[in-house]
């Protein structure tokens, strides 16, 4: 898939979910429709973002170490305490208001629970761009 970065329907084949999203879930079906849409660059981006390689397993999604790709569900109301009292103060007491996180070493997105396709590409572009080329290992 020279190109075209890599094979969206191989990463959606062996992505985990949890947090209460499902494979049936709306954002989630929001959030493939979105990843069908970026550039190669993009795509790269997106893989640097969540696992910190921007290149896919040499035998596909099932290879990916040490863990498979994971969409995780997060919401303000799972913050609780101090930390929601934060986000409210900063504005971010709604899941839309929050960018994407990743934790690289589960290859974990944790993604808030977006409504419109709109709301996931621009999120998900500033959570990208914001990220920019991520760490390096020498």
């Amino acid at each position: 898939a020279r190109g075209r970065g890599f094979d969206v329907d191989d990463l959606a084949k062996h992505t985990e979910y949890s947090g209460g999203y499902t494979a049936q879930s709306r954002t989630v079906a929001i959030f493939w429709r979105v990843v069908r849409g970026l550039s190669a660059e993009q795509k790269s981006k997106l893989l640097m973002f969540v696992t910190g390689c921007p290149r896919p397993p040499l035998l596909g999604f099932a290879h990916l170490q040490p863990h498979a790709f994971r969409l995780h569900k997060v919401s303000t109301e799972s913050a609780g305490g101090i930390m929601s009292a934060m986000l409210t103060r900063a504005g971010l007491k709604t899941d839309i208001a929050r960018l994407p996180t990743a934790s690289t070493c589960f290859n974990q997105l944790k993604l808030p629970n977006y409504k419109t396709e709109a709301q996931m590409r621009s999120k998900l572009m500033s959570a990208l761009d914001a990220a920019g080329d991520g760490f390096h290992l020498s």
